[in-house]
């Protein structure tokens, strides 16, 4: 059997892809992609993810993670989303989410509606929306409240 064109050009590419230090996966679990740096792409049955040098981005149930240098977006509705802070800012855009945010924080904001954040601790917390529960497990941190029905307390489930 003879092969043509786009068939030799997909061979050619995964022998210089292999090659070249990188590596594809793909088996019962998903496909992933990745290269010497660690940089690479995933799809398995959490969802689809990717990251470089510069931070990543996964789609899954628990909604959108986004990681940018030093800044985590996460937008979320319904769902429980966990991250680690790691001394990052963190932006939250969700809407009757949980969200636990382990370990040190930078600046934290969230907007949305009742969302409720587990907080180890932060620099500091700016709320934008309504019936927003923040829990902090540390220090409460400086906050700006430019929206209504929120609360602020102790306690929660963010480990520090």
């Amino acid at each position: 059997m003879r092969m043509r064109g786009p068939g030799m050009a997909a061979i050619a590419g995964v022998i210089a892809l292999m090659g070249a230090g990188c590596g594809l996966s793909v088996d019962s679990e998903g496909v992933s992609f990745s290269t010497e740096d660690g940089s690479g792409a995933k799809v398995d049955q959490d969802g689809v993810s990717a990251e470089n040098s510069d931070g990543g981005v996964s789609v899954g149930e628990d909604g959108v993670d986004v990681e940018v240098g030093d800044t985590v977006n996460i937008t979320s509705g319904g769902e429980t989303t966990v991250d680690d802070c790691a001394g990052r800012m963190v932006n939250i855009a969700s809407s009757d989410a949980t969200v636990v945010l382990n370990g040190a924080c930078g600046a934290v904001n969230v907007s949305g509606s009742g969302t409720t954040v587990h907080l180890a601790t932060a620099d500091s917390l700016t709320l934008a929306g309504s019936d927003l529960t923040v829990y902090h497990s540390g220090d409460k941190p400086k906050v700006v409240d430019l929206g209504s029905g929120n609360e602020i307390t102790s306690g929660g489930d963010a480990s520090g």
